[in-house]
């Protein structure tokens, strides 16, 4: 390595990419980030009081390493379960999917024009019944 940051930031990306690979981990993962990063910490802080550049380095480098790892499984099990996702499956679970719902949003770009009308791109803000709209994320078109 022949920058200092990349002392920082390829741990983090190597974390990154095993917490993305195994999602349904999540909550293993986040558990055991908690406990690595605290560890890693108190070995910063130790290796910094003592003097010790490659103590101090490789403390840095496994806490780097334990926030890209839980860091990549949040963000890929929100990917890949966001929560209009869930409120749609939900409905399905109860047989009320052909029911109508309330959809609140922003426009993502201006419509448009197709064969068969226009099309719009949504980000979804809340969803739900009239009165009883709910916070989701998620996109529609």
């Amino acid at each position: 390595m022949t920058h200092p940051t990349s002392v920082a930031a390829l741990p983090v990306l190597v974390g990154v990419a095993l917490g993305s690979a195994v999602p349904e981990w999540d909550a293993g993962i986040t558990a055991a980030a908690g406990v690595v990063l605290a560890s890693a910490w108190a070995g910063l802080a130790h290796g910094a009081r003592r003097g010790s550049i490659v103590a101090a380095t490789v403390a840095l480098a496994v806490g780097n390493g334990a926030f890209g790892a839980w860091v990549g499984s949040r963000e890929t099990r929100r990917a890949l379960e966001p929560s209009l996702k869930s409120r749609y499956v939900d409905l399905v679970e109860r047989g009320r999917d052909a029911d109508p719902v309330t959809v609140e949003g922003r426009l993502r770009r201006d419509a448009v024009a197709t064969t068969y009308g226009a099309t719009l791109t949504l980000a979804v803000e809340r969803i739900g019944r009239r009165d009883d709209l709910a916070p989701a994320s998620g996109g529609l078109r």
